[in-house]
Formats: C-alpha cells, structure tokens, sequence
C-alpha cells in the first residue's frame, strides 16, 4: 500500500518515546514527500548560483530552475513561460488579484478602456467560501481602492451557482476569483462551467482561480478548466512550504497584470527577486510525481493512485464514524446517509458527490469542537473549520456561508487524509473521535443534570 511505500514523519513509538498522534491534518500542510526531500538534498551545498549570471555557476542553477518549471507546467499543463514561481498560495493569490484589479491604472490611464472615469475603479467578484487571502484581498482593493465587490453565496453543499455569477458579472467587471476546491469541506466549484458563463458576459474578465486545495488531489488542467490565472502552493502536496507559483495565461500582458514585487526583471519581469532554486526545485519533483515522470517513479505514487488511496481512506473513516452514531443512536438512515435524519447528531459537510478525495468536514450535534480537539490532541491531529483559525468557538465563515445550523456548526471537524495515511490509522482514529465526542455528551448531559437539581 501507499502507507508503506513512503514513510511519513515517524509516528512509531521508538525506543519507548510517546508516539506522535495520527496526522489527519493534510489540508493544514502536508510532510515533504521522501522523493522531494531527496532530490533537494543535493542543492543545500552545491547549485548556489544566481540564475541571473552568465557564468558556469549561474548557468546550472538557471538549468535547474528550468527543469523545475516544466516540471510544474507539465503538472497544469501549461506551457513554462506561463509559470511564475512565487512564495506560496498568498502571495500568488495576491499577484493575480491586486494585479488584475488595478492594471493599467498607474499613469492614470486604462489602456483597456481609456482615460479612467470617476465614478469608480472597477469591480471584482469572489464567492463567500474562499479562503481569507482572497477575501481580504478583494477588501482591501475594495476600501483602499474604490473597487466595487460583489461576495457570492454558495447553496448549502458549498458550491457557487452557475447563474448567480452570470448576473453579476458586469461590463467594468475586471477580475472574478473563485476557489477550485474548499479547504474546509472540500466542495469542488464548477470552475469551468463558470468561466464560460462569465466570459459570456464580458469576455474581456479575467478568472483566477484558488486551486491551493486541489493541486495533488484532482486533475488541475488549465486549458480544461479556461481560466486566466492559478495559484498553487506547494506545501498543500507534498513539497516545502515557502514556495508555489502562479499560472498566468499566455497573452497577458503587464498591462493587464502587473507585477506585486517591483525590482528587477526575474520570472519574465513579473516578479522580481532572486528565485528560490532550492524550493523551486522541491515543487517541480512534487509535480513531476503526480504525472509518474518523478525521480523514482513510482506506480503507486501519481495522481491516480493517490486519489483512489486517500479517497478510499476518507471514506473508509467516514463510513466508521457514521455507523457509530448510527448504531448507538438507533437513528434511521443508512450508514452512508448524508444529511442529517432528524434523529441523527452527525452531519457530513459539503458536496458528497463532488468533493476533494481526502476531505472529510463532519459535525456532531450540541457538542463544541475545540473540546473535542482538546481531547484528542495526543492520539489524533486535525483540526475545527479551519485550520489557521482555531480556538475559539466562532463558526467559520465557510460553514456560515453554507447556512449549516448552529447546533451542528460548533461542533465541526475537518479530517483530511494525505498519502501517507494508512488503514490502522483511519481504525483507530475513527475510534478516538466517536468516544471523545461520546464522553462530550455525557459529561454535558451531567453539568445540565447537576444545573437542574441545583434549582
């Protein structure tokens, strides 16, 4: 199996030391995979060179850089000139939002539409669900720069309506950002679907889209989805963190797009700064992976076989703790029934028939998932909505979005598998979660009993 193939961070108990919890955290970040971390060893102390000299030194780092780049466009399948190596999912998500919104403005001057009118800058979409790059990006755009914004909602699966973006769309509409995939309950947007629909409205819009979630775990084909712009980050598969790129259309001019980093001419003048060859080069292995041309290809290792492996285990955690519950709690509703039957106290979150293979957003009626969190923290690491944003019960805005009630919102967790989990660790995980959350309801039914006898 997969588990075995490439060893995660050692999670066995060595020479008697406390093992390390099970990790179903991999859309928190993931370990860099063996091969890559093999791959970059080399670089630490040789390859120093600036890819910018003419000479031997920086001539091979400019090579290796070179190799990196196909590696990542074969990944999106794109061609190398369209790939600009950023610092991760942030920083591209900003490139192509700041930089579509306010192109062309600098002098003064639209070269799009010609001289600016006054009666504002612009208008950008995104939907209600994305990550908090996108959504503050287009805040700030929007108080510092006059833009006007429109927020879609999402129905309740999570998932953006085709039409409701087609209404918005507008003829001063310069960029529309919306995610591939959520973070936190997984659901896969119908990005291609949307770009036409936009396009149709206003075919000079440019579409940038999030796919920091979905790179490593679906299919990600620029030409298939139409999209202007792609933001990938590299520690979401399997390579460093620090490090990911953004996909640019070819024809995009700077007019268009400009730059976030001003300085000298790097990465085809789109973003100065002397490159990273080490992480370029960690992202470039990892991408090569997923198509099977890695360093070592691996038959079990490409996207394929990934997706089948942590979906199978996603499913298999899911079925588990659905059927506790189910059986416990003599509710109707199958083992694999999504919603909640109203004698049901768990909910599975997000499109079940349209998600991320390894994500897995559950919540468990009248309990609170940080004690949750807290009581498992040594034999399980995932983590409440979303990760960055933890420890306070304040619902995420996804699940917000997505209207999921109170009762069951507070008590949400998002588990996501990677590549390196393995059976034994979805049996045991399962486990620790359904009894933790069966001590929560048995020590909250006593402090309301206690209450009751108290009056």
């Amino acid at each position: 199996s997969m588990g075995a193939a490439c060893a995660p961070p050692a999670t066995g108990s060595q020479n008697g030391r406390r093992r390390l919890p099970i990790y179903l955290d991999n859309n928190a970040t993931t370990p860099i995979h063996p091969v890559v971390a093999s791959r970059m060893a080399p670089l630490l102390s040789s390859c120093w060179g600036n890819p910018s000299s003419g000479h031997v030194f920086g001539k091979e780092a400019h090579h290796k850089l070179d190799t990196a780049r196909r590696q990542v466009a074969g990944a999106l399948n794109c061609s190398v000139d369209e790939v600009v190596f950023t610092s991760g999912g942030t920083e591209s998500i900003n490139h192509a939002i700041r930089g579509a919104a306010l192109a062309g403005w600098d002098d003064g001057y639209d070269h799009l539409n010609g001289p600016i009118r006054a009666s504002g800058r612009g208008h950008m979409i995104t939907s209600a669900v994305e990550h908090v790059a996108v959504l503050k990006t287009c805040y700030y755009l929007r108080d510092m720069h006059n833009l006007q914004l429109t927020v879609l909602p999402v129905d309740s699966k999570g998932a953006v309506r085709v039409e409701d973006l087609k209404k918005a769309v507008r003829e001063d509409t310069k960029i529309i950002s919306i995610m591939l995939a959520n973070n936190e309950v997984g659901t896969i947007q119908p990005i291609k679907q949307l770009v036409k629909a936009a396009k149709s409205v206003n075919s000079k819009v440019l579409f940038h889209t999030d796919a920091s979630q979905a790179v490593g775990k679906i299919p990600t084909d620029v030409k298939d989805l139409g999209v202007d712009f792609l933001t990938v980050a590299g520690h979401k598969l399997y390579a460093p963190k620090g490090i990911g790129c953004l996909y640019i259309r070819s024809g995009l001019s700077t007019r268009r797009i400009g730059p976030l980093m001003h300085g000298a001419g790097h990465e085809n003048g789109r973003r100065a700064g002397t490159e990273n060859v080490l992480l370029a080069c960690g992202l470039g292995e990892a991408c090569a992976l997923l198509y099977g041309y890695g360093a070592v290809p691996s038959e079990f290792d490409d996207l394929k076989h990934r997706m089948h492996h942590m979906k199978k285990m996603r499913d298999d955690l899911q079925a588990r703790i659905l059927r506790h519950f189910c059986d416990s709690k003599g509710s109707e509703g199958s083992p694999d029934s999504t919603s909640s039957s109203s004698g049901s106290m768990v909910r599975i979150n997000g499109d079940v028939s349209n998600r991320l293979p390894n994500t897995l957003s559950i919540s468990f009626k009248n309990v609170v998932s940080h004690l949750i969190l807290r009581a498992i923290e040594d034999r399980v690491a995932c983590s409440a909505g979303s990760a960055c944003h933890s420890n306070e019960v304040s619902i995420s805005h996804v699940l917000k979005a997505m209207e999921v009630p109170e009762e069951f919102a507070r008590g949400t967790l998002r588990l996501s598998t990677g590549i390196h989990t393995t059976r034994e660790d979805i049996e045991t995980a399962a486990k620790v979660v359904c009894e933790a959350v069966e001590a929560a309801l048995k020590s909250q039914a006593e402090e309301a009993k206690t209450k009751e006898e108290g009056k």
